[in-house]
Protein backbone atom coordinates (compact mmCIF):
# COMPACT_ATOMS: atom_id res chain seq x y z
CA UNK A 1 0.00 0.00 0.00
CA UNK A 2 1.06 3.18 -0.96
CA UNK A 3 2.59 5.24 1.75
CA UNK A 4 0.69 8.62 0.80
CA UNK A 5 2.03 10.96 3.90
CA UNK A 6 5.74 9.79 3.24
CA UNK A 7 5.26 11.15 -0.54
CA UNK A 8 4.30 14.25 0.46
CA UNK A 9 6.74 15.10 2.91
CA UNK A 10 9.23 14.24 -0.44
CA UNK A 11 6.91 16.76 -2.60
CA UNK A 12 7.31 19.21 0.16
CA UNK A 13 11.26 19.05 0.24
CA UNK A 14 11.10 19.02 -3.61
CA UNK A 15 8.88 22.31 -3.75
CA UNK A 16 10.32 24.08 -1.35
CA UNK A 17 13.88 23.19 -2.82
CA UNK A 18 13.36 23.31 -6.70
CA UNK A 19 12.26 26.26 -8.60
CA UNK A 20 8.79 26.21 -10.12
CA UNK A 21 11.28 26.82 -13.30
CA UNK A 22 13.07 23.92 -12.62
CA UNK A 23 10.41 21.93 -12.17
CA UNK A 24 8.33 22.93 -15.10
CA UNK A 25 11.78 22.13 -17.28
CA UNK A 26 11.26 18.28 -15.52
CA UNK A 27 7.85 18.16 -16.79
CA UNK A 28 8.56 18.74 -20.25
CA UNK A 29 11.69 16.49 -20.22
CA UNK A 30 9.51 13.78 -18.75
CA UNK A 31 6.67 14.45 -21.25
CA UNK A 32 8.83 13.64 -23.81
CA UNK A 33 10.15 10.49 -22.27
CA UNK A 34 6.79 9.40 -22.32
CA UNK A 35 6.12 10.48 -25.81
CA UNK A 36 9.20 8.37 -27.08
CA UNK A 37 7.85 4.69 -25.18
CA UNK A 38 4.38 5.41 -26.44
CA UNK A 39 5.58 5.52 -29.97
CA UNK A 40 7.72 2.57 -29.85
CA UNK A 41 5.04 0.49 -27.71
CA UNK A 42 2.65 1.92 -31.07
CA UNK A 43 5.22 0.62 -33.72
CA UNK A 44 5.55 -2.16 -31.65
CA UNK A 45 1.47 -2.89 -31.97
CA UNK A 46 2.00 -1.97 -35.92
CA UNK A 47 4.84 -4.51 -36.67
CA UNK A 48 3.12 -7.44 -34.45
CA UNK A 49 -0.08 -6.83 -36.80
CA UNK A 50 1.99 -6.31 -39.84
CA UNK A 51 3.24 -9.44 -39.41
CA UNK A 52 0.36 -11.07 -38.78
CA UNK A 53 0.80 -12.29 -34.69
CA UNK A 54 -2.18 -11.68 -32.49
CA UNK A 55 -1.25 -8.54 -30.20
CA UNK A 56 -1.88 -9.68 -26.61
CA UNK A 57 -3.73 -6.85 -24.63
CA UNK A 58 -3.61 -8.36 -21.65
CA UNK A 59 0.14 -7.11 -21.67
CA UNK A 60 -0.12 -4.24 -23.75
CA UNK A 61 1.02 -1.45 -21.48
CA UNK A 62 5.10 -2.02 -21.66
CA UNK A 63 7.75 -1.47 -18.57
CA UNK A 64 9.09 1.35 -20.09
CA UNK A 65 5.18 2.80 -20.89
CA UNK A 66 4.37 1.86 -17.31
CA UNK A 67 8.00 3.54 -15.86
CA UNK A 68 7.38 7.11 -17.75
CA UNK A 69 3.65 7.57 -17.11
CA UNK A 70 5.13 6.81 -13.37
CA UNK A 71 7.41 9.88 -14.07
CA UNK A 72 5.22 12.48 -15.13
CA UNK A 73 2.51 12.02 -12.60
CA UNK A 74 5.39 12.30 -9.99
CA UNK A 75 6.59 15.58 -11.73
CA UNK A 76 2.85 16.66 -11.67
CA UNK A 77 2.30 16.28 -8.06
CA UNK A 78 5.07 18.77 -7.88
CA UNK A 79 3.90 20.74 -10.14
CA UNK A 80 0.29 21.45 -9.76
CA UNK A 81 -2.46 21.18 -6.74
CA UNK A 82 -5.49 19.70 -6.47
CA UNK A 83 -7.68 16.65 -6.41
CA UNK A 84 -7.28 15.73 -9.63
CA UNK A 85 -3.62 14.39 -9.11
CA UNK A 86 -5.04 12.08 -6.51
CA UNK A 87 -7.64 10.65 -8.04
CA UNK A 88 -5.08 9.18 -10.24
CA UNK A 89 -3.64 7.45 -7.51
CA UNK A 90 -6.57 6.20 -6.02
CA UNK A 91 -7.54 4.25 -9.42
CA UNK A 92 -7.90 6.83 -11.71
CA UNK A 93 -11.01 8.92 -13.06
CA UNK A 94 -13.94 7.34 -12.84
CA UNK A 95 -14.51 7.99 -16.70
CA UNK A 96 -11.15 6.18 -17.66
CA UNK A 97 -12.22 3.36 -19.95
CA UNK A 98 -9.01 1.45 -20.50
CA UNK A 99 -8.29 0.23 -24.06
CA UNK A 100 -9.84 -3.41 -24.69
CA UNK A 101 -8.19 -3.46 -28.07
CA UNK A 102 -4.73 -2.83 -30.02
CA UNK A 103 -7.12 -0.41 -32.38
CA UNK A 104 -8.31 1.14 -29.59
CA UNK A 105 -4.68 1.05 -27.94
CA UNK A 106 -2.92 2.52 -30.94
CA UNK A 107 -5.44 5.09 -31.27
CA UNK A 108 -5.11 6.30 -27.71
CA UNK A 109 -1.53 6.07 -27.90
CA UNK A 110 -1.54 8.54 -30.64
CA UNK A 111 -3.65 11.11 -28.68
CA UNK A 112 -1.19 10.55 -25.36
CA UNK A 113 1.71 11.38 -27.53
CA UNK A 114 -0.31 14.75 -29.14
CA UNK A 115 -1.20 15.84 -25.75
CA UNK A 116 2.50 15.29 -24.52
CA UNK A 117 3.40 17.34 -27.05
CA UNK A 118 1.04 20.13 -25.97
CA UNK A 119 2.14 19.60 -22.37
CA UNK A 120 5.82 19.75 -23.15
CA UNK A 121 5.67 23.21 -24.83
CA UNK A 122 3.29 24.68 -21.97
CA UNK A 123 6.31 23.80 -19.75
CA UNK A 124 9.17 25.11 -21.52
CA UNK A 125 7.32 28.48 -22.23
CA UNK A 126 5.92 28.57 -18.35
CA UNK A 127 9.97 27.62 -17.71
CA UNK A 128 10.95 31.08 -19.94
CA UNK A 129 8.24 33.12 -17.46
CA UNK A 130 10.43 35.91 -15.22
CA UNK A 131 13.47 34.22 -16.86
CA UNK A 132 15.59 37.26 -17.36
CA UNK A 133 18.38 35.24 -19.87
CA UNK A 134 15.48 34.29 -22.17
CA UNK A 135 11.82 35.61 -21.18
CA UNK A 136 8.56 35.42 -23.08
CA UNK A 137 5.68 37.43 -23.48
CA UNK A 138 3.71 34.95 -22.52
CA UNK A 139 1.85 34.95 -18.77
CA UNK A 140 1.47 32.31 -16.44
CA UNK A 141 -2.65 33.44 -17.08
CA UNK A 142 -1.89 31.76 -20.57
CA UNK A 143 0.37 28.88 -19.59
CA UNK A 144 -1.46 27.74 -16.67
CA UNK A 145 -4.61 27.21 -18.46
CA UNK A 146 -2.99 25.00 -20.88
CA UNK A 147 -1.26 22.76 -18.37
CA UNK A 148 -4.61 23.12 -16.30
CA UNK A 149 -6.69 21.59 -19.17
CA UNK A 150 -4.04 19.38 -21.34
CA UNK A 151 -2.59 18.53 -17.63
CA UNK A 152 -5.92 16.62 -17.05
CA UNK A 153 -6.39 15.23 -20.79
CA UNK A 154 -3.21 13.86 -20.09
CA UNK A 155 -3.82 12.26 -16.91
CA UNK A 156 -7.06 10.76 -18.23
CA UNK A 157 -5.33 9.39 -21.44
CA UNK A 158 -2.21 7.76 -19.09
CA UNK A 159 -4.94 5.80 -17.32
CA UNK A 160 -6.27 4.64 -19.99
CA UNK A 161 -3.31 2.88 -21.45
CA UNK A 162 -2.86 1.01 -18.30
CA UNK A 163 -4.67 -1.66 -17.36
CA UNK A 164 -6.29 -2.14 -13.40
CA UNK A 165 -3.75 -4.15 -12.41
CA UNK A 166 -0.71 -2.51 -13.60
CA UNK A 167 -1.98 1.11 -11.28
CA UNK A 168 -0.28 -0.30 -8.01
CA UNK A 169 3.21 -0.76 -9.85
CA UNK A 170 2.98 2.24 -11.43
CA UNK A 171 1.99 4.04 -7.75
CA UNK A 172 4.81 2.05 -6.00
CA UNK A 173 7.42 3.22 -8.88
CA UNK A 174 6.27 6.70 -8.34
CA UNK A 175 7.07 6.15 -4.73
CA UNK A 176 10.42 5.29 -5.53
CA UNK A 177 10.74 8.09 -7.75
CA UNK A 178 10.19 10.93 -5.08
CA UNK A 179 12.02 9.17 -2.43
CA UNK A 180 15.00 9.44 -4.65
CA UNK A 181 14.37 12.77 -5.94
CA UNK A 182 14.04 13.99 -2.45
CA UNK A 183 17.35 12.40 -1.33
CA UNK A 184 19.83 13.49 -3.93
CA UNK A 185 18.10 17.25 -2.96
CA UNK A 186 19.20 16.33 0.37
CA UNK A 187 22.62 14.90 -1.13
CA UNK A 188 21.93 11.18 0.24
CA UNK A 189 22.45 7.75 -1.28
CA UNK A 190 19.86 4.73 -1.45
CA UNK A 191 21.01 3.31 2.51
CA UNK A 192 21.11 7.31 4.06
CA UNK A 193 24.69 8.29 3.73
CA UNK A 194 25.85 11.67 2.51
CA UNK A 195 26.83 11.33 -0.93
CA UNK A 196 30.52 13.70 0.37
CA UNK A 197 31.08 11.03 3.16
CA UNK A 198 30.58 7.97 0.62
CA UNK A 199 33.45 9.30 -1.23
CA UNK A 200 35.92 10.48 1.18
CA UNK A 201 35.15 6.68 2.04
CA UNK A 202 35.96 5.54 -1.04
CA UNK A 203 39.18 7.41 -1.13
CA UNK A 204 40.81 6.20 1.50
Amino acid sequence: MADYKKMQENIKLICDRVSMGERMAMLAEETDELADAARLLLESITESRRKGRKFSCGRYASEEVAEEIADVVSVMLCVFEGEMLYEFLKHGTSGAKPARSAGELKKGLQELMEICSIVRYAAFKRRRINNEENPTDWTEGQTDGILRVFGGQLLLEMRNTLRQWQLAGVVRKMEQKLERWAMRLKGETANGEREGVLLDKSAN
